[in-house]
Order: C-alpha cells, then structure tokens, then sequence
C-alpha cells in the first residue's frame, strides 16, 4: 500500500492507475480500527493499487475538492477521475464487508 503526501502525491499517484485510496485521520477511531482492514483486502484485491492519505486539519483543501465530509472514506479512481466512493456512516464508520462489496462492483 502506498502512503500519500498532500495533493501533489494524491495527483502523481493516481495518474494512468485504477486505483483504491482511504482518506483518514489519526485522531478519528474509527479509522484507526479500519486501516489495517483497508490495507490487507485492498492490497490483495486483483486490480486496484491501494494508496492512503491522513487528512489531519478538516480545513486541508483535499477533504473539499474529494468531498470528504466522514473518515473513513474510500474513494476508488481511474487515472484519475473517481468511479465510486464508500463515505462512512457517522457514528459506526466502515466494515470489512462494506469494502469487499465496494471492490467487487
């Protein structure tokens, strides 16, 4: 799984790629329970490149452009331009199964 760095790395990242990438936060609990199940089945999930980006200040300019308004989010692109997203449910964030069902589409 690659680890991103701001918009010029979310950007170069996802140019020419189908790729799979979780947008969280450190202080987001939720999130720290999700990370570790986004990184073992988006890895091994044939076809997508897996990326993360910590988004750690509500007021970074990726949660608007992205539309992050949750964390965890995954958002799934191609070279770029978003196909699907899975925003998590406030108050109970993402599961194991939501993501494999959000894959297999």
């Amino acid at each position: 799984m690659h680890t991103l760095d701001g918009a010029d790395g979310f950007t170069a990242f996802l140019s020419g790629r189908k790729a799979v990438v979780l947008f969280h936060a450190s202080w987001c609990g939720f999130c720290r329970r999700f990370r570790p199940i986004f990184a073992a089945v988006a890895d091994a999930a044939p076809g997508w490149e897996a990326a993360e980006l910590a988004l750690e200040d509500e007021d970074d300019p990726l949660w608007d452009a992205q539309g992050v308004e949750f964390v965890p989010t995954v958002i799934a692109f191609r070279d770029g331009r978003p196909l699907g997203r899975l925003d998590a449910r406030p108050g109970e964030g993402l599961t194991e199964a939501d993501l494999r069902a959000f894959l297999a589409r």
